[in-house]
């Protein structure tokens, strides 16, 4: 469905790109959404990742909470079938184009620490970047589980200073919301969509109000509370 003819569009800035249908259907629905990221994606080499990774073993359990790790050792993974606990949405999605084991998958890691099953025989590998939250490694710790935490990607700030004022703008993480408010300020208009509850926790920090927190983390949920 179109848009009424006449009606203004909706400025909202993306602090990342969206696929073209993503912005394609968004425009149909009155929101016109300028895509700016605030944070590059940089995997590691692959000879680094097979670095810290060792000999794996089909009992070893993976545990990802994010697209781009699982991305980053795609090629390495793609043919195994260890058992894994993944954040659901797009890293669940990207988990199962592999031959991976899903066992488990939940909105949070909070929550997806609550599935993951105590094997005292196995070794557990968490892939994630260098700005992960504690909440895995410190659920593996206090069960006395043998694991290794696998960085294989970077976040890195690239922020910019705004000059067009946005009615909205949608928040993916914690890194791209420090890296947008280091150079932009708040606005009182403004709302702020955020993918998730640590996202919104992040945002916190430089606003009280406005925010609105996806009903699961993922974009079209974002887009959906937008359209409200």
């Amino acid at each position: 469905m179109l848009h009424k003819i006449g009606k203004a569009l909706m400025d909202v800035l993306s602090t990342r790109m969206l696929e073209p249908v993503l912005l394609q259907d968004a425009q149909a629905k009155g929101i016109r959404i300028d895509c700016i990221p605030f944070i590059e994606i940089r995997h590691r080499s692959t000879s680094d990742i097979v670095q810290q990774l060792g000999d794996l073993n089909s009992r070893d359990i993976f545990v990802f909470t994010s697209q781009h790790a699982v991305h980053a050792v795609m090629e390495l993974i793609k043919n195994l079938y260890n058992k894994t606990y993944c954040i659901e949405g797009v890293t669940a999605d990207t988990v199962r184009k592999t031959t991976l084991n899903i066992r488990a998958t939940a909105p949070y890691a909070k929550e997806l620490i609550k599935l993951i099953e105590i094997d005292r025989e196995a070794h557990y590998y968490f892939f994630c970047g260098d700005k992960r939250l504690p909440t895995i490694p410190r659920f593996l710790q206090q069960n006395k589980l043998r694991f290794s935490e696998i960085i294989c990607y970077e976040n890195i700030a690239v922020p910019q200073k705004l000059h067009k004022q946005y009615e909205a703008i949608m928040f993916y993480s914690p890194s791209g919301v420090e890296s947008y408010f280091s150079l932009n300020t708040p606005q009182p208009s403004q709302k702020y969509y955020c993918i998730g509850s640590t996202t919104a926790q992040a945002l916190s920090k430089y606003c009280k109000e406005n925010i609105i927190i996806a009903e699961k983390p993922e974009i079209r949920a974002m887009l959906e509370k937008i359209n409200g």
